[in-house]
């Protein structure tokens, strides 16, 4: 029978042998880690264990096909992107030295006092007049594509295809 006087001595010796179990525990599945063996004791989604060593587990060949196909998929995939990616980046670079030669040529002309054929000339590259929406109404939309040198047409928020409000009809 334990007396009130041992208890002390037998909760400490208690919590030391628990916490060297648990460091004896961690060391055995460290060691069983490092030499190759799985640690857990069923196979992960995708494999299944060899039948005939269960310290090794096999690709699941149904999911190796899946994977497989999916990872193909995802190849072609990124690799579409990836091209479309460069594209679009080539495309901004010489965008880019496009916008800066236009900024130039309007550093050029920032004051000038007669606005010439010749000045003109050097911003348009050329202008397109489309036809109207509806063909001999007197009040109808006819769009102007206005296409600049260095930076081709020109779009904004104000150049933007708008409707005619009911005062300018």
């Amino acid at each position: 029978m334990i007396t009130a006087e041992f208890a002390p001595f037998i909760n400490i010796m208690s919590e030391w042998y628990a916490k060297d179990i648990s460091k004896k525990v961690k060391t055995g599945i460290k060691t069983k880690g490092m030499s190759g063996k799985p640690i857990a004791t069923e196979a992960p989604y995708g494999y299944v264990k060899d039948p005939d060593n269960k310290d090794f587990w096999l690709i699941d060949e149904d999911r190796y096909e899946q994977m497989s196909r999916k990872y193909s998929e995802e190849y072609y995939t990124l690799k579409a992107e990836l091209a479309e990616i460069k594209e679009q980046l080539s495309a901004s670079l010489n965008a880019g030295g496009r916008a800066q030669r236009f900024v130039k040529l309007t550093e050029r002309y920032a004051d000038f006092a007669e606005l010439t054929p010749a000045i003109l000339g050097e911003f348009i590259s050329r202008i397109e007049v489309h036809e109207r929406d509806q063909k001999w109404a007197r009040y109808a939309i006819q769009h102007i594509g206005i296409y600049f040198n260095h930076i081709r047409k020109f779009e904004n928020e104000l150049t933007q295809l708008a409707e005619p409000t009911e005062q300018e009809i």
